[in-house]
Order: structure tokens, then sequence, then C-alpha cells
């Protein structure tokens, strides 16, 4: 869940969760456009979830 909101940076002592894929697949995520197949290899680790991430960049 996320309460207050989203902070994209390079580096975090102590994140909620980590993204990791293609740069690709991270521009694909913040237009709201990362879908199968192009989210292949990405993975979420942490407090949230890919479709989590997927609902707060919903795209425009």
């Amino acid at each position: 869940m996320i309460d207050e909101g989203v902070t994209v940076v390079d580096h975090l002592e102590s994140p909620s969760a980590t993204f990791d894929g293609p740069a690709e697949a991270f521009i694909r995520l913040v237009s709201g456009r990362l879908k199968a197949p192009y989210d292949t290899g990405v993975t979420v680790d942490g407090a949230l979830s890919l479709d989590d991430l997927r609902r707060v960049f919903p795209g425009f």
C-alpha cells in the first residue's frame, strides 16, 4: 500500500521496495505502459508489488 507518495531516487539506505529491470521497463512503468511481454525479467521486492506500482503510474 502506498500512503503518502512515491519517490524515485538512485540510492536509498532502507527502501520499502526495489524495482529491478531494464531501463526500457522503467520508462514503460512510469509512462503507464509496462505490460506483457515488456515486463519479462522485471522484479519488485519489498512491501509493494509490480501491480501496486502500475496503479501509481497509470499513464496519461
